[in-house]
């Protein structure tokens, strides 16, 4: 059966070009007219035809259907959120395309700070085709059926933030957030940097060791330009950008919490591990955390995943002078409400316990700065939620370490320590 297809479903540049031959029936013959109207749609409908043919069709689609049904119940329950999307089906068919090594690459048409729900909804039904090809080639170590259903969800659902028009100025972008890459070029990055481990605990462990080596808290605006000369497109850069600063300039620029764990979520889906980056509330203020479901742990603040610097630097003890990842991670569960009070007494308490380089270079370098007027002090945090008491006991191990490190000097301190820790170039990125 023959099937038309309506002005409404061709192209837009299409339907510019009959709007643009209507205007010209004046000047045209009856069968000049019919060749003028005709000719673009059978452009059109070639296009649509060559497009339907290089498809690949979905073979046996009941036994993937079979294998994975409650990935495809958690697609069910998804497609009420999308918007005309067949979901299902959508899936089916890059998955087929994954198996012949061609789902394409998405290419963003940006929309002011925003990108649209059509391609917000591909890169939805990419995720989830993505893994499942993973899980029937067996290129991890872990697999989708090992995963509860809730897990599931905490994989495949989009953070709708990349939907919504980002409150900053107009014709300015938050060029320290991102748009996520296709899952299959993230995937390609972690294997080649072999953040891929034996479980999803090493790969969470290794992705934000990672992470809190390359990044650095910018929450600068920049204007199109700068986003043209720096990534070669308006918007925000996509994730593919991002990991480009850190191998060219040593450095990632990220917008704060929420684009933190946004990050680190994508990074994870692209190796089927999940992960949810809910609110959490600190001093009465919104700030985004993240939950790594399939291990039951969480890092509180988003912040925290890059804050930690590493270091090079061996205690005499033969540890690393800083943070070891797993102090950061607490249980994944009463993370709701004002977490001001846990928050800063885990703080204090991986400050006491291992009097990272990172803390010590900061405190050393504010005091530098307040002795010679260039800030004013900042409010003691531990002591508003500790009491004085524990903050005088904090501070004065932190004192204590300082003047063995610098004999009393906060400016050699600050020489010794920075040239010990492993911290994001300070060159710009151009």
């Amino acid at each position: 059966m023959e099937r038309s297809i309506s002005q409404e479903q061709l192209p837009i540049s299409s339907k510019g070009e009959v709007d643009e031959k209507r205007r010209e029936l004046l000047s045209f013959g009856a069968s000049s007219v019919l060749t003028a109207l005709v000719a673009p749609l059978l452009q059109s409908c070639r296009k649509v035809i060559a497009s339907c043919k290089d498809a690949p069709t979905c073979e046996n689609p009941d036994e993937i259907l079979k294998k994975y049904k409650q990935v495809f119940e958690i697609v069910d329950e998804m497609e009420d959120d999308l918007k005309g999307l067949d979901l299902k089906k959508t899936v089916l068919c890059l998955i087929q395309k994954y198996l012949k090594g061609n789902p394409g690459n998405t290419v963003y048409g940006w929309k002011h700070d925003r990108i649209s729900d059509e391609e917000s909804d591909e890169r939805c039904a990419k995720i989830i085709a993505h893994n499942i090809v993973l899980d029937i080639q067996k290129k991890l170590p872990w697999s989708l059926s090992k995963l509860s259903k809730d897990e599931l969800r905490a994989l495949f659902e989009f953070d709708y933030f990349y939907k919504h028009t980002i409150s900053i100025p107009p014709k300015k972008y938050a060029s320290v957030d991102h748009i996520p890459s296709d899952p299959e070029q993230i995937f390609e990055f972690m294997k080649k940097n072999e953040l891929i481990k034996e479980n999803h605990e090493q790969t969470i462990y290794a992705v934000i060791n990672w992470f809190r080596t390359f990044a650095t808290h910018d929450s600068s605006k920049r204007a199109h330009r700068e986003h043209m000369k720096r990534y070669g497109h308006k918007g925000p850069p996509t994730t593919m950008d991002l990991f480009g600063q850190a191998e060219k300039f040593g450095r990632i620029d990220i917008m704060g919490c929420g684009a933190s764990a946004r990050l680190l979520k994508n990074m994870l889906a692209s190796v089927g591990i999940p992960a949810r980056s809910p609110h959490v509330i600190l001093d009465g203020r919104g700030h985004r955390r993240i939950e790594f479901t399939s291990i039951g742990k969480a890092v509180i603040h988003g912040d925290d995943l890059h804050a930690y610097k590493r270091s090079g630097h061996l205690r005499p003890d033969g540890k690393l002078a800083e943070v070891p990842v797993e102090a950061i991670l607490v249980p994944n569960k009463g993370l709701d409400g004002e977490q001001a009070p846990n928050y800063h007494r885990l703080h204090a308490h991986l400050i006491e316990t291992y009097l990272p380089d990172n803390i010590l270079f900061r405190y050393a370098e504010e005091k530098l700065e307040e002795l010679r007027g260039i800030r004013n002090p900042e409010p003691d945090l531990v002591r508003i939620h500790l009491g004085a008491k524990r903050a005088n006991e904090i501070n004065m191990k932190i004192e204590a370490e300082l003047k063995r490190i610098g004999n009393g000097d906060y400016a050699k301190a600050v020489e010794i320590l920075k040239a010990r820790l492993i911290l994001p170039s300070d060159k710009p990125i151009l």
